[in-house]
């Protein structure tokens, strides 16, 4: 089996796209691993649903950080 690594680019298109192409993938950190069997797509910008839309600090977590990072 070939690995390849999810580049921030990946993640720099329509959320959509990205949550469907996510399902199935196994991610691989170290020695921890899983297959992505659930997403949730949010615009981060004006989506009601996101975190973004009512938290100031994911607002600014998106503000100071590139597509592809990890919030928590």
């Amino acid at each position: 089996m070939v690995n390849k690594i999810v580049r921030a680019s990946f993640f720099e298109r329509d959320p959509l796209t990205c949550a469907r192409e996510l399902i199935g993938t196994e991610l691989i950190w170290g020695e921890c691993s899983g297959i992505v069997v659930e997403v949730e797509a949010y615009a981060a910008i004006n989506d009601e649903a996101a975190h973004t839309f009512t938290r100031p600090s994911a607002r600014s977590f998106i503000e100071r950080n590139n597509a592809g990072e990890t919030y928590w």
